[in-house]
């Protein structure tokens, strides 16, 4: 260390809520690091930050200084850009185990370093080890053996990856200050960018379940990780998502691999799917293996589907010692001793689910630490059986639970049954992903999404062959029909408080001839002294009146302007949804062809002997099945709003003619209707629905 500070000073004035020096903080963490600074003093710098905070260029400080109290991983020697995932922590949080190898299996390379459990959260290294013989704890020379050979690896960190994080975690869990955001995107950054990683996705987590109880920290948490990896030259995005119940159907060590291997299979949760997907093409993205992060996602996909991400799962694991009998056929894992339920003791819907509770019961179970000597038990875990949106009647099933420990079972049950409301009323289904946080800010992740498509739609971007242009249609009339209600409603306020007004401008009115009436009488009565009297109430009332009529035409203009903004975006929807049939009819046509031409190859390839009549016959039949499925399918979709088109083109053609004939003199100054052919139509339509449902 080149120059000496005076810790004393330094933490002086942290406390003193001032801002301190890259070169301070850096003397700090190295002297720390050399045990030349005792831990009662570096405890006062902590609570002192925790309390007073610390800034983005402290913050960045800060983890530098961790990231270099030890190595940096160089692995430029490996092809590709490096990327990984963190996960801020939840209950039945077992993504990394499932994205590490869809991704690494789609070319991107994965050096994935993780932690153990914490608290009611569970941890991926104790995962890993619940697969019998599996190690996570490598040395530098192999960790880079395992990436070169697998283009993934799933170890812990090591001694020399930051020591300093190390030995302040400890500390920052004794003395109270976990729960900072610098401190808390210092040391997970630190570990990341030691690495040698390129880029990193964030899975921010909040609510019960997770450290940040509320949205508004989450975001905090996720902006100051983004700007510490943009500090540092690496992309990093980051999503928050929804921690309020249990991630997936279970939780618990081997229970979570058991999970992770039906998702690598394609058959696990959906909300473990929709995230796994959602980080993996983040991850494929950001490896430079997709021009976006919906195609991503849908390489993403096609690695499940094709089986190249379970294969890369084997992979691993055989590499890294685990024994593969145990993935290739899950059954076989020993059970733990006790297995107990827990029922619902009345009807109705689950309409919660303590996710920390659950999470600390599971723990209780033993599957996690109460102390830092704890051993994890890999077998002890919990099962749900019914999820908070489910339908339960008493005496069903709500969750099952495993352990070998039955001192836990009165203790856990008690719990459990707290931590679980079940309620006559469904509950509104939360959004598992709510925001994305990029090094260009803040977005709303369902309006960020839709944007995205817009875009594409309107610069050229074309529908991938993996979507199905049935399901986008449907979506997207879904998320446009989602939004009248809510326009109604507000619609009907402004009606209100415009009927309000009406009538007060009525009543005020009123009220003003009344008082005129009654100064005439009085004045007519020589009591000029009530006339005054009245005279004063008649200016308050002419007052009120001004002012009521001045709001009334306010008010109108409101409702007359919340009136063409549904009228336009009912024009807009209606586009869209012809946007997208227009979509469907492209695929439909291009499936069409597709298949006629793998038709003309099966009968070159197959040399088959048939006659030219007999392979155009069955051409034939092909194509009008197709083009028989394509007409249902548009038929099936929205025969109403194509039956109002029709009969809007025909109006305006003869708007058309009636302008001319007008210019010529000779109009008859009406505009007829054909009715026919219209319900010719409607009633065609009608068979074609009946012929469908036979």
């Amino acid at each position: 260390m080149e120059k000496k500070y005076n810790i004393v000073s330094i933490i002086r004035k942290k406390r003193d809520g001032k801002d301190l020096s890259k070169e301070e903080i850096r003397f700090l963490i190295d002297a720390y690091t050399a045990d030349e600074i005792p831990d009662y003093q570096l405890s006062a710098f902590l609570m002192a930050s925790f309390l007073n905070g610390l800034n983005s260029e402290e913050s960045a400080a800060l983890t530098e200084s961790m990231l270099h109290s030890g190595i940096v991983v160089d692995l430029s020697h490996v092809p590709g850009k490096k990327v990984d995932k963190h996960s801020t922590g939840g209950v039945g949080d077992k993504l990394s185990l499932i994205l590490a190898p869809i991704v690494a299996s789609a070319g991107v390379p994965v050096p994935m370093i993780s932690g153990r459990g914490l608290g009611h959260t569970g941890g991926t290294l104790d995962k890993l080890e619940s697969i019998p013989g599996f190690y996570v704890d490598v040395d530098l020379a192999r960790y880079k053996e395992i990436l070169e050979k697998q283009n993934l690896v799933l170890v812990g960190q090591t001694e020399e990856i930051a020591p300093a994080d190390k030995r302040l975690y400890a500390l920052r869990d004794v003395t109270a200050t976990v729960e900072s955001i610098p401190l808390i995107a210092g040391s997970i950054m630190s570990k990341k960018l030691a690495e040698g990683i390129d880029a990193l996705v964030l899975d921010v987590k909040y609510g019960s379940g997770a450290f940040m109880k509320n949205e508004e920290e989450a975001t905090k948490l996720a902006q100051a990780l983004v700007g510490i990896g943009q500090e540092f030259g690496k992309e990093t995005i980051a999503y928050l998502t929804n921690m309020q119940q249990p991630l997936g159907y279970k939780i618990g060590n081997w229970f979570e691999v058991e999970e992770s291997i039906d998702a690598l299979k394609g058959e696990g949760p959906d909300d473990v799917m929709e995230i796994s997907h959602l980080l993996s093409g983040t991850m494929i993205y950001l490896g430079g293996k997709a021009s976006t992060v919906d195609e991503g996602i849908e390489i993403s996909r096609k690695q499940v589907a094709n089986g190249e991400a379970y294969q890369k799962w084997l992979d691993i694991v055989e590499e890294q010692g685990g024994d593969i009998s145990y993935i290739e056929n899950p059954k076989i894992y020993p059970k733990a001793t006790f297995e107990f339920e827990i029922k619902a003791e009345t009807d109705g819907y689950i309409y919660q689910m303590d996710a920390f509770e659950i999470g600390t019961a599971s723990v209780e179970l033993g599957a996690g630490r109460k102390v830092k000597e704890d051993k994890v038990d890999p077998q002890a875990g919990i099962v749900l059986k019914k999820k908070v949106g489910d339908k339960i009647a008493k005496g069903e099933t709500i969750m099952t639970a495993y352990t070998n420990n039955s001192t836990t079972i009165e203790p856990v049950t008690k719990q459990i049954y707290a931590a679980v409301t079940i309620s006559d009323t469904k509950p509104e289904k939360e959004n598992l992903v709510t925001k994305v946080i990029n090094a260009k800010g803040i977005h709303d992740f369902i309006m960020f999404t839709r944007f995205i498509r817009a875009i594409k739609s309107l610069f050229g971007g074309v529908i991938s062959s993996m979507e199905d242009p049935k399901l986008i249609l449907e979506q997207n009339i879904r998320d446009l029909n989602d939004q009248i209600p809510q326009m109604n409603e507000n619609i009907a306020t402004v009606k209100a408080n415009l009927i309000m007004l009406q009538k007060e401008a009525k009543r005020n009115e009123k009220l003003i001839n009344e008082l005129t009436s009654k100064i005439k009488s009085a004045i007519q009565a020589n009591r000029d002294d009530i006339a005054e009297g009245y005279g004063l109430q008649l200016e308050k009332a002419k007052e009120n009146y001004s002012h009521t009529k001045d709001q009334l035409v306010f008010a109108e203009k409101a409702y007359d302007k919340a009136l063409k903004v549904k009228k336009v975006f009912m024009r807009e929807k209606d586009r869209k949804i012809q946007e997208a049939k227009e979509a469907l009819r492209a695929s439909e046509r291009a499936e069409w062809q597709s298949k006629i031409a793998d038709t003309l190859e099966q009968f070159e390839v197959g040399g088959l002997d048939q006659t030219h009549d007999e392979m155009i016959n069955r051409l034939n039949e092909r194509t009008a099945k197709n083009e028989a499925r394509m007409e249902i399918a548009l038929d099936g979709i929205d025969t109403e709003t194509m039956e109002i088109e029709a009969n809007a083109e025909k109006i305006r053609a003869q708007s058309l003619v009636e302008q001319f004939k007008l210019e010529m003199g000779e109009s008859s100054g009406s505009i007829k209707i054909d009715e026919e052919p219209a319900a010719e139509n409607k009633s065609s339509q009608k068979s074609v629905g009946n012929k469908e449902k036979n």
